[in-house]
């Protein structure tokens, strides 16, 4: 049989971590009542640090301050929700002093850290804001280089789509973040003022079979057209093109398929050893199987 005692002392640890994620829920818990539940034997780290994100959901720092102090930034998840905090809603200028110095605490104790500094430089990029980054870079002692190097590329797409010229020179003249990866992910992901800022800026013309076919899949015709138009060829029988067109139908519509259709693709072609008909009885693809027999 299982030792009651053993099995009380797990159900009253439950018990205590469940009070301390519950104190953490709020943003109105003070401080002396989250020492109160850590004293008491909560786990800083239980459910997977997730009292210290619910104080940054809350952007409440006196509690923050306080996991911080049991040690709750020996988790790496953690500190990556203590980075995060300025992505909680709520966050405003008024934040940022408070935001800073909590990160101060958490360097002091666990030392420089990517996750402290990624999230903060890449909501700043994203809005344009080049004072924010500034002020960021000389409180942190960071360089150019290191704040460019992590601005994530779909970051990057946001401030080319929003116009953020001062804060796209800036990136360009730090970093040069032109590369195959992110021509494929403009592809596939139907960015096409994106797609027109690297056709301007690069000799890049031909993205991956991966990139044009997810982008085929999602019917972004948009794009596909801004490849044709700087030398792409569509015009052939690419059987892994038609397979993810005919799949499209099932879910995003025929505007892929016709698409292929009107750059020599047929409805008598193949894939996977199979005719689209065939191929569309096999699926249970009721609208494909009409479609073709209405044309061909």
């Amino acid at each position: 049989m299982p030792d009651k005692a053993k099995l009380q002392a797990i159900n009253e640890q439950k018990e205590r971590d469940e009070r301390l994620i519950e104190l953490s829920k709020s943003g109105y818990t003070n401080a002396a009542e989250i020492r109160l539940a850590l004293t008491d034997g909560a786990n800083v780290h239980a459910k997977g640090s997730r009292a210290m994100l619910n104080a940054c959901k809350k952007l409440n720092y006196e509690v923050v301050h306080t996991l911080i102090e049991f040690g709750a930034l020996s988790m790496p998840i953690a500190r990556k929700y203590l980075g995060s905090l300025c992505d909680y809603r709520g966050f405003d200028k008024s934040d940022m002093e408070k935001y800073h110095n909590v990160l101060d605490v958490a360097i002091s104790i666990t030392g420089r850290d990517d996750d402290y500094f990624e999230p903060y430089i890449n909501n700043r990029a994203a809005v344009g804001d080049m004072e924010g980054l500034d002020n960021f870079k000389r409180r942190f002692e960071l360089t150019d280089d290191y704040i460019v190097r992590h601005i994530y590329p779909g970051i990057i797409f946001e401030i080319i789509k929003n116009g953020h010229e001062d804060m796209l020179a800036y990136i360009t003249n730090n970093r040069d973040w032109i590369d195959k990866s992110c021509f494929d992910s403009a592809v596939a992901g139907g960015e096409e003022a994106v797609l027109q800022y690297i056709f301007e800026h690069s000799e890049l013309i031909s993205p991956s079979r991966a990139a044009v076919a997810t982008a085929l899949f999602a019917g972004r015709t948009g794009v596909l057209d801004m490849l044709s138009d700087v030398g792409y060829d569509f015009e052939g029988h690419d059987s892994f093109f038609l397979e993810k067109a005919c799949r499209a139908t099932m879910s995003t519509g025929f505007a892929p398929l016709e698409y292929l259709l009107s750059h020599g693709y047929s409805l008598t072609d193949s894939y996977k050893g199979k005719t689209v008909m065939e191929n569309a009885l096999a699926d249970g693809n009721f609208k494909l199987t009409q479609y073709v027999r209405e044309r061909v």
